[in-house]
């Protein structure tokens, strides 16, 4: 091999010359993906055939945007000839490149694709930048031909790429084992990646144990099923992995390549998966890879219960060895002599290149229909069909909801009387396959006490794709209010504190018919910027309408992120769990049942619960003090139990611009450093407080710290935080 590589290559080298170098660019530098781990390898080989390589990587915490200006400068400032500048078409992280330098784009599928196959939104903008990159490369490539059809789909382009495949890991296969398990997954549990078709699968194969390989999840998809084991790979070896079973499943909904299928083949695995996916193209004649008709489940069960049963085909290949080579090929012929027409995989049939077209079209116009116009689609039923307009409306849907919701509580108090009816067991166990589980390790309620929610959501923040708010202004101004929930939060641990919200009678700004329902479903990892980021400037100026958001048991990322998209909105956390943490920062206001969050100075107001079931008259509370006051007036601290103010110091006070007047002695500044230091300074030299209604409301727990003797530090810079202003008066 080293020698035909050798003699490939010659020529690229001579072009290149001693002094040439390849530039990878990775806008994504995570471990968990696909582009990284093909930047690395490649760096390996390319180094190994006698070019001079750099990496250009993102760093943590840098936005696309501040990566594209340092790729343009770091690319400027290289001294040496420039022969190739390769990154993918996702993020268009050479956008800023000029013309004049070899820009190579390679089509891993950019984000957009993947979300346009899913069916879910993406950024316009996002994929014109993409499509710009891809039409004025001076070299285009692809690792499979599916990876063309598809991006021709989504992008407008003439160019056809020079097909190779990606680099392969060197694996060497361990002795024959025997493994626990009759079929292997790995890979993100997400939609792209086939869950769906996995759950199928699974429930047609209830005889055989499938092994789950992948990051932890909390999805429900799999929870049902008894023949199912989930591993968390981030700390198990490749070896480890594929030893689980003999016959591993690549389900996805589409793939560029899989490098689960190459893995699994090097490591002895039979693979069956989808006739489109990317890697078939790699193994033409390979009996040991399976591939089915796209989206044939019977097929695809059919061919595993077949796999099981024969014995692996010696091919007599090494399957590392065989694609590196074919990606120098592709080197060679991309760069040395610019051929476009050369085959170095198989072209699949017309009807593959038809189905993953079909597919990003047909996922397109779900979207459109999805993101139709509201008053274009009222507009047209009011003018065909004004009866069920008017029978629609919302005083309709109103009375109907609170008919379903009494109805509802009379079947609840019925439950526990008929629940060891034999007509009663038997319908819930042909349904209890049907209702979504709580999580593997989540805390679960008997399956007789669940109660399915009847409520519409109108905000839902998952792990991935635009965050959509559906909410609309609400009369009076001021007294929006919103409750989220983990979303297999404990469902009797919700309606028990919505029902208690509902008996209230002379508050209803928090009954269910007024309140607005969220849910989330976000790993504590993702950074708080990554979820305001997936929130546009419609979505924000809709967050924007809510005036308070109640959240049960949130992470501080999830209350931060609905802190900070928005201007007006002020966070209120329910904690009934010991062991979440709390960002005084991220929250108004925290409902708890643990009397230590009573210790943190730093939260602006915190109600202390004896039990969960004190919670709806605690969110009264809090939220009663925060609503708009008719007349806010100021209400001056008793510091040390006096009061330093008189009626001259309050005449004049302008409450528009000012939430409270501070008495400080005459204070030097001119040695601070940082505002903490003026903060000190400030509430060392204060003679009085006083603070708007709404104001001392809202810092309630700060302001009975300092009347309790506390320095006015916190108090000072929290108002700050939040954009308060005090009128400082020097006595």
């Amino acid at each position: 091999m080293v020698t035909v590589v050798a003699r490939l290559m010659k020529g690229f080298q001579v072009a290149s010359s001693s002094t040439g170098i390849y530039i990878l660019v990775d806008p994504f530098n995570r471990e968990d993906s696909g582009v990284t781990t093909y930047v690395k390898l490649a760096a390996e080989k390319l180094t190994e055939l006698g070019l001079k390589v750099e990496i250009i990587q993102v760093r943590d915490q840098e936005t696309i945007d501040a990566f594209r200006v340092r790729v343009k400068a770091e690319i400027a400032g290289f001294k040496k000839d420039i022969v190739c500048i390769e990154a993918p078409e996702s993020l268009a992280a050479t956008l800023l490149i000029s013309e004049k330098y070899p820009i190579h784009i390679r089509l891993h599928c950019s984000r957009s694709l993947g979300a346009a196959v899913q069916g879910l939104s993406y950024s316009q903008s996002d994929v014109s930048n993409e499509q710009r990159e891809i039409s004025r490369a001076s070299y285009l490539s692809s690792p499979s031909w599916a990876s063309y059809f598809a991006s021709c789909a989504l992008f407008k382009f003439n160019k056809v790429p020079v097909v190779y495949p990606n680099l392969a890991p060197i694996i060497s296969a361990e002795e024959e084992r025997v493994g626990d398990f009759d079929v292997t997954f790995v890979g993100r549990f997400q939609k792209l990646k086939g869950i769906t078709y996995l759950a199928e699968i699974v429930s047609k194969l209830p005889d055989l144990n499938f092994a789950v390989v992948c990051p932890p999840t909390e999805s429900a998809v799999l929870n049902g099923f008894k023949n199912v084991t989930f591993f968390d790979g981030r700390f198990m070896r490749k070896s480890e992995i594929y030893s689980l079973s003999k016959l591993v499943v690549v389900p996805s909904v589409f793939e560029t390549a899989s490098m689960v299928a190459i893995e699994a083949l090097a490591y002895r695995c039979k693979v069956v998966l989808w006739q489109h996916l990317g890697v078939v193209e790699y193994f033409d004649g390979n009996s040991n890879l399976v591939s089915v008709p796209s989206g044939d489940i019977g097929s695809f069960v059919s061919e595993i219960n077949d796999a099981l049963k024969k014995p692996w085909g010696d091919n007599g290949d090494n399957i590392s060895d065989k694609l590196n080579l074919a990606f120098c090929e592709g080197v060679a012929h991309l760069l040395v002599k610019k051929d476009s027409k050369i085959n170095l995989v198989r072209r699949p049939s017309i009807s593959i290149e038809n189905y993953l077209k079909n597919l990003v079209d047909s996922q397109q116009e779900q979207m459109k229909k999805k993101k139709s116009s509201t008053l274009v689609r009222k507009t047209r039923k009011l003018i065909f069909h004004p009866i069920a307009f008017f029978r629609d409306s919302s005083e309709a849907k109103y009375l109907r909801r609170k008919i379903s919701e009494r109805k509802l509580k009379k079947l609840i108090a019925l439950r526990e009387e008929f629940k060891f009816h034999p007509d009663f067991v038997e319908v819930r166990q042909l349904t209890s396959n049907l209702v979504v589980e709580p999580a593997v390790g989540a805390d679960e309620a008997p399956e007789s006490d669940k109660v399915l929610p009847s409520r519409d959501y109108c905000m839902v923040i998952d792990e991935s794709g635009r965050i959509e708010v559906k909410v609309s202004e609400s009369k009076p101004a001021g007294y929006s209010t919103a409750f989220m929930h983990y979303e297999f939060e404990d469902e009797l641990l919700v309606q028990k504190i919505i029902d208690d919200l509902n008996e209230f009678e002379d508050f209803k700004y928090v009954s269910s018919s007024r309140m607005k329902f969220g849910r989330f479903n976000v790993s504590e990892a993702q950074s708080a910027l990554s979820i305001v980021n997936r929130i546009d400037v419609k979505n924000k100026n809709s967050l924007s309408l809510l005036n308070f958001i109640v959240l049960l048991n949130a992470p501080s990322n999830i209350c931060n992120a609905l802190r900070y998209a928005g201007v007006e909105q002020k966070i209120i956390l329910i904690k009934t769990r010991e062991d979440l943490s709390i960002d005084p920062d991220s929250v108004d206001g925290v409902i708890s049942t643990y009397a230590e969050d009573l210790k943190n100075r730093k939260l602006r107001r915190v109600i202390r619960i004896d039990e969960v079931a004190g919670v709806s008259l605690a969110m009264r509370r809090i939220l009663q003090e925060g609503f708009p006051k008719k007349r806010d007036m100021l209400l001056p601290l008793h510091i040390g139990g006096v009061c330093a103010f008189d009626k001259a110091d309050l005449i004049d006070f302008d409450e528009h611009h000012h939430q409270g007047i501070i008495k400080i002695r005459k204070t030097d500044f001119t040695n601070s450093r940082t505002m903490m230091d003026i903060y000190e300074k400030v509430s060392a030299s204060i003679v009085g407080i006083a603070v708007l209604e709404s104001t001392y409301m809202r810092y309630r727990s700060l302001c009975e710290a300092v009347e309790a003797g506390d320095p006015a530090t916190n108090l000072i810079e929290a108002c700050l935080m939040d954009g308060g202003l005090f009128d400082v008066k020097e006595v």
